[in-house]
């Protein structure tokens, strides 16, 4: 696994940035303890990679440089973390590095915007984790590398769920009844996967210094800046289903994108 943040080691780096330097040095140490893969740091202090093979896909990365809507530009603006069980889902549009990755056996990866205390509405840096492996899903090394990032007074900041009581009691009511429906569609006509995406915003505040995410359903007349999220709607007869929908849990689909976002898209418009 190969474990990396966004910065360029530099004699003349300001304080904070510096400062900002150390603390990923000390949890970048931290966490490659504690997911006890044997990471070596080869050759700079800010990348840590157990093979040649991971090495040359770093190099080939960071020759080639960041563009937008490059993963990593992307971190930089959205704020939570994006991952991929495997890098071929990804379009070379999405993913400009995608041909180096697949030539050098990459896998899962996983993209952190990393906060910092002192200016915590602000993304400071992104922390890579690469893998050789398809993974359904990165919920250890997403509590690995949180922990390792508090402990150097760091952070990252974790998509935001709708909670229970986000949901009225008639919400709740159509909730049920729109799970029921989904499972008859899928039984009915043995689909391998039915989703229902819900409509929901969640907007940022900084209260004492801590930035807060709060969502709430949306009301469809603003689908254009809404995102959408599956809850208690997923229904699947095939267990292999089970990463997808795991991930479909955890991030927000953006209108317009994939096709429900289309569908949303175009019944606003």
């Amino acid at each position: 696994m190969d474990l990396e943040h966004l910065s360029c080691a530099d004699d003349d780096l300001p304080p904070a940035m510096l400062s900002l330097w150390e603390k990923m040095e000390k949890a970048l140490s931290l966490l490659k303890n504690s997911l006890g893969i044997g990471l070596q740091n080869l050759p700079y202090p800010h990348l840590c990679v157990p093979n040649s093979t991971l090495l040359e896909y770093r190099q080939l990365e960071g020759r080639k440089g960041l563009s937008c809507p490059e993963l990593f530009a992307r971190e930089w603006n959205c704020g939570f973390p994006e991952w991929t069980s495997n890098v071929r889902n990804y379009r070379p549009s999405e993913y400009s590095h995608l041909s180096d990755a697949i030539s050098c056996g990459v896998r899962g990866i996983i993209a952190f915007p990393v906060f910092d205390s002192a200016a915590p509405m602000h993304c400071r840096a992104v922390l890579e984790l690469v893998t050789m492996e398809e993974k359904q899903d990165f919920d250890l090394e997403t509590e690995k590398a949180s922990q390792a990032l508090q402990a150097a007074d760091l952070r990252i900041n974790l998509q935001p769920r709708l909670r229970p009581e986000c949901f009225s009691r008639d919400q709740r009511a159509e909730l049920t009844e729109i799970a029921s429906v989904t499972r008859a569609v899928c039984q009915t006509h043995r689909l391998p996967l039915a989703l229902t995406w819900i409509p929901c915003d969640y907007t940022w505040g900084a209260v004492d210094d801590i930035s807060k995410s709060h969502v709430r359903l949306c009301n469809s007349g603003f689908l254009r800046t809404c995102e959408l999220s599956i809850e208690r709607t997923a229904c699947y007869s095939d267990e292999e289903m089970q990463g997808f929908v795991n991930a479909c849990e955890q991030l927000f689909l953006n209108t317009g994108q994939g096709a429900a976002g289309q569908a949303c898209e175009t019944y606003a418009m």
